[in-house]
């Protein structure tokens, strides 16, 4: 069984290996959740990355970040899934 501090490595890790070094650059850490996943103990690591966009655009925009939740199995330290996770709006 992996560690909370060890999923969130191999989350990044999952993360540069899927969006690319330059994607992931900045990459910062915003949650970290227990659950069951596909019928296993899982780690869910939100990260947030800048969003690749023009110089202006990045101006204006709301958030300049995307958020992805990668899922890690808990037993074995193996990679389940990335997603895209939308922010709730402010209120």
């Amino acid at each position: 069984m992996i560690g909370m501090k060890e999923a969130v490595a191999k989350a990044v890790e999952y993360a540069e290996i899927a969006l690319g070094n330059t994607r992931t650059t900045g990459v910062l850490l915003e949650e970290i959740r227990s659950d069951e996943v596909k019928g296993h103990d899982a780690w869910l690591i939100t990260i947030s990355i800048p969003k690749p966009q023009s110089a202006i655009a990045a101006l204006t925009a709301r958030d300049p970040r995307d958020y992805k939740t990668i899922v890690v199995n808990k037993d074995t330290g193996e990679f389940v899934e990335l997603t895209i996770r939308t922010p709730l709006a402010s209120q």
